[in-house]
């Protein structure tokens, strides 16, 4: 017998609960079936919970059961459930009876019993609110929202906040307990609603409480200059999807941004134009990067800077003068992702996986369409799985025009082509593409079968 197992339960239950990752604890459980009874569903279920916030059978139960509740370590809410799945914890058809609330009540009992629940998450470190104003138009903060954003000021563990919504109106936020929030390492604000946030005092109050931030993520261009002087010693991930309608909107607080912060290893921003320069030197740690083409160019043209060892780049054009900046500037063997927005001729792609062979995404813009002026001619269908085949190591196509393009096909063309694509690329597991109709991004896991291929397809989310 291992002497962990021969150890008390309560202290094998202390040391399950400093484990945060769930597959770690599964890997734990497998071990051993004392083990397996302490951690499943103790454990396991616990770790990260998505749930709706009118879900009140699963607030009570974590009312009630303090001692499951400080095993939570990420929450979601998630105000449509629609394409994200539900994850939380079994609960039995007696608790959800004696549920003290109902859908029917009012919204602020509701954030009580939230807020009631969060209080017992005495280990939470992650906290994520997908549309929490997707049942109208802003006019004010409500209650309901000013309870569970004081909960989490209150939360001595927090250090991860990600706040995502699409809703449309202009908010007004006032003294809003989400601003008091400190102590984070990661801050994301992100969605349409955030982009009409007029006054940025606010925000910038809530950086300078947050001294050790590592990673920031805003969806909306900040023109407070105090913002931009705010000292971020730990920042490792920075991303800026700036209002592009905001006149008074400068790149060059941005860029004086970034000069201070070394720090950086992964940046998304897209300057609106490049009126001003960085400084040479600036950014020596950079791994990952999203920008514009000019952008990406002028860094990889730092002589300053020797080689960049860049995992990611995008997005840029390819053509001769690019072909040669990358050859010059980038370590062929670094670069595991790379967005084209677009390029001159399909046996560029050719070179290109000789030179990168270990790139394992590949995002290129309308690649495959039909529509693609000059090539529509040129290329066949079996051209173009021939360019993917050359990147060995290919395992994800995030952005692939050459889907839609297959499924005007009618169905033996289209299982055909599919079979040789998933043939000729034997590493490839996740595409997507733009979906007109529904106008969002769609992810595709392609599953291998002995009967053959089956693909799945579902609304991709890439800020959870």
């Amino acid at each position: 017998m291992s002497p962990l197992i021969s150890l008390p339960l309560e202290i094998l239950d202390f040391i399950c609960s400093g484990i945060d990752s769930r597959d770690d604890l599964i890997s734990l459980a497998s071990t051993s079936k004392i083990l397996a009874s302490l951690v499943i569903p103790r454990h396991v279920d616990y770790r990260t919970i998505r749930v709706g916030s009118k879900r009140t059978d699963v607030w009570e139960h974590l009312i009630q059961r303090k001692d499951l509740a400080r095993n939570v370590r990420v929450l979601y809410i998630v105000e449509d459930m629609k394409y994200i799945p539900l994850r939380c914890p079994s609960i039995s058809s007696t608790q959800a009876a004696e549920s003290r609330i109902d859908h029917d009540d009012g919204e602020e009992k509701q954030a009580q019993c939230i807020v009631e629940a969060l209080r017992n998450m005495e280990s939470l470190r992650k906290f994520v609110w997908i549309q929490p104003w997707a049942s109208g138009v802003w006019k004010k903060e409500s209650r309901k929202h000013c309870l569970i954003f004081q909960a989490l000021r209150e939360s001595c563990s927090l250090t991860e906040l990600k706040i995502l919504d699409t809703s449309v109106g202009t908010p007004s936020y006032g003294d809003s307990p989400i601003f008091n929030i400190s102590d984070l390492e990661t801050l994301c604000l992100e969605g349409w609603f955030w982009r009409r946030m007029s006054d940025h005092s606010s925000l910038t109050s809530m950086i300078s409480k947050s001294p050790n931030l590592q990673s920031l993520s805003i969806s909306f261009a900040i023109e407070s200059p105090a913002f931009w002087q705010c000292k971020l010693p730990q920042l490792r991930r920075l991303s800026i999807t700036g209002n592009i309608f905001s006149r008074s909107y400068s790149d060059d607080s941005v860029l004086r941004f970034l000069e201070t912060h070394p720090s950086l290893e992964d940046l998304i921003w897209h300057p609106r134009d490049m009126e001003s320069s960085l400084a040479p030197g600036s950014l020596p740690n950079l791994r990952r990067l999203e920008t514009t083409h000019d952008f990406a160019m002028t860094l990889l043209q730092d002589g300053l800077v020797e080689e960049r060892r860049l995992e990611r780049l995008g997005c840029i054009q390819l053509d001769e003068s690019t072909w040669e900046c990358l050859e010059r500037n980038l370590n062929g063997l670094a670069l595991r992702e790379l967005s084209i927005g677009s390029y001159d001729r399909l046996e560029s792609l050719h070179s290109l996986a000789s030179k990168f062979p270990t790139l394992t995404t590949l995002d290129i813009k309308a690649f495959g369409t039909v529509e693609r002026s000059g090539l529509r001619s040129r290329y066949s269908m079996d051209d173009y799985i021939d360019a993917l085949s050359r990147f060995r190591h290919l395992e994800n196509l995030p952005d692939i025009a050459l889907w839609e393009r297959l499924q005007r096909l009618n169905e033996i063309e289209r299982n055909t082509l599919i079979h040789r694509l998933v043939e000729r690329c034997p590493r490839l597991i996740r595409l997507g593409h733009w979906d007109q109709k529904t106008r969002s991004a769609v992810g595709i896991t392609l599953l291998r079968r002995e009967a053959g291929v089956i693909w799945e397809e579902r609304p991709r989310y890439t800020s959870l």
